[in-house]
């Protein structure tokens, strides 16, 4: 059996694209890069953030639906995505500049992300982005600044041979 989490495989993958795009590496100052794969306090946990900690980006499993069985030999696992963005700005320069970023990098996340192995065999089947929205004034995002932010959504499907669960 593997013991590497194959949704841990699938996070780091998306995060190491988002990474490799120059632009939002140089945009997105690493300590605004919230991940949730540190055993310390959640980098989220302030409650009012100050200008520097703008931009904001952070990656989270929204949902996930099991296929136990799914075929005679496999399962399968799909996980809702998404990359949100903060630009803790009311103007929409930062906005717009860290989405074209995402969406830049996120242009090969398919062969990207299906290059992903778990237990010897490829992980990923489908990749599908599903859509992008932006709002102003989201307090769960905002945390004391009104800004605008988005929500990049997309799936991924993962297929796992059943014996080796």
């Amino acid at each position: 059996m593997a013991t590497t989490n194959p949704i841990r495989l699938v996070y780091s993958a998306l995060w190491d694209i988002l990474e490799a795009q120059t632009d939002f590496a140089t945009a997105v100052p690493s300590g605004n890069r919230i991940k949730y794969t540190s055993t310390s306090i959640p980098p989220d946990a302030k409650d009012t953030l100050s200008t520097a900690d703008y931009p904001e980006v952070r990656i989270l499993a929204r949902g996930l639906r099991a296929h136990h069985h799914r075929t005679s030999n496999s399962s399968s696992l799909e996980i809702l995505w998404e990359i949100q963005v903060s630009s803790g700005d009311r103007r929409f320069q930062t906005l717009f500049d860290v989405e074209w970023y995402v969406f830049q990098a996120m242009t090969d996340w398919q062969a990207h992300v299906a290059a992903v192995a778990w237990n010897g065999h490829p992980l990923v089947n489908r990749c599908r982005t599903v859509e992008a929205q932006a709002n102003l004034g989201d307090p769960r995002r905002d945390r004391g600044n009104l800004g605008w932010s988005s929500v990049w959504a997309g799936f991924t499907e993962l297929w796992i041979t059943t014996a080796d669960l």
